[in-house]
Formats: structure tokens, sequence, C-alpha cells
């Protein structure tokens, strides 16, 4: 047995447990608490998830995280898929959740190896280190990866699969954005909205963005 306190940190400087960043992925919940709505049959979710969707080399290249979000909005939609009157907007908010991590996970691991001046970045009026500032939101991820050509091409060269992800990835961000910050904020999102989503992402009928995002990290 470890003497506490026991602090882990990660090589990507991913920092779920700062309050800040817990609280904007989990509506100001605690993790455990999280783990608890989640109930029980999540984990057959993540296993027929791994097995007949990602296969077990890409479900597993995912962070942890991000499989629980990608399996929580899965089962919430196959809960609710029959009913036309459900409000989908949390199934979107779990899907942008996965989205939002496993990104800002592949992006730092890409910006470690570039150069420092190629990762600044204008936010809020102020020039910022971009692998020093923290997680980016889905608005800003894509801004990140696409807004400067420089900073584009050097992603890309340190990536697997780099190309999908600093020329079509930022664009699917936005468009599921303009989707999602609604459903989150104001109006709710019907069967309709979600399934065309969930299909896209998960790889129903296609092969899914999140899948694509799976096979990206650094070489």
């Amino acid at each position: 047995m470890v003497d506490l306190p026991l602090v882990v940190t990660r090589q990507d400087g991913a920092t779920f447990f700062d309050h800040e960043e817990r609280d904007r992925l989990t509506d100001s919940r605690l993790w455990a608490e999280l783990d608890a709505d989640a109930g029980t049959g999540l984990g057959a979710t993540e296993r027929d998830l791994r097995e007949n969707r990602f296969g077990d080399v890409l479900w597993l290249a995912l962070d942890s995280g991000v499989r629980t979000f990608i399996a929580t909005g899965e089962r919430i939609y196959r809960e609710h898929r029959a009913d036309a009157a459900f409000d989908f907007a949390t199934v979107m908010a779990s899907f942008a959740k996965a989205i939002e991590v496993q990104a800002n996970v592949v992006l730092r691991q890409a910006l470690a190896k570039v150069e420092p001046k190629l990762r600044m970045m204008n936010f809020d009026g102020r020039s910022v280190d971009l692998l020093e500032y923290g997680s980016l939101d889905l608005g800003r991820l894509a801004r990140a990866i696409a807004g400067d050509q420089a900073l584009n091409a050097a992603i890309n060269r340190q990536l697997r699969n780099g190309k999908w992800f600093t020329s079509e990835f930022p664009a699917i961000v936005d468009e599921f954005r303009t989707v999602r910050n609604p459903g989150t904020h104001a109006s709710a999102i019907d069967r309709v909205s979600a399934t065309r989503w969930r299909d896209r992402l998960i790889g129903i009928g296609c092969t899914g963005d999140l899948v694509e995002l799976a096979k990206t990290g650094v070489r």
C-alpha cells in the first residue's frame, strides 16, 4: 500500500481532476457520481462496441474516459431510439465529450513534438502556447488544428492518420458543434438528428468518425 496522498500525472498533460476541467466534462459532478449515474449495463455496451464496431486494437487505443462517454451515449440511444418524443441531447453531449477528450489527447501528443513558436495562438485577445493552455473545447479544437497552415502541417507530420485529423476532422467538429450546442443549452435534439450523428460517429453503414479518431496517434 502506498502512503497517501498519491499524485498521478499523465504524459499528455491532461488534468481531468482539475476542478475547472472536471466540471466542464461532467456538468459539475464528481467522476464517482458520473460513474454511478451510468448504472449497470455499461460494460455490456462497451463490449459490444469493442467487438462489433471498433475492434480490440482501436477500442483500447481510446482513452478510458472516452470509452465510457461513447458507451454512455450509445446505451442511452439504444434505450430510447423507439421514443420519438425523447430529447436526445444527453446522447449528443456524451459523444461530444468523447470527441473533445480524445482529440485533446491526440493534439497534445502532437504539439509536444512541434516547435514552440508554431504552437502560439491568439485566444481571447492574448497569445497562448497551445500545449500549456489546457483542454480545448470543440470550437477551439477545430480552430487550433485548422487555423494556421504551418501548425496544421506540423501536426500532420507527427501523426498516424494525420491527413484525416488535420483536413477532415476540424470540419466534422465544427459541424457537430453547431448541432450539439443548441441541444445542450436550449432546444431538444430530435431522434432523426441524433440517429444521423450516432450512425456517423460510431460507424453504422460507414467508417465512423470516432473510429478514424481512434486510428490517430503520434508516430
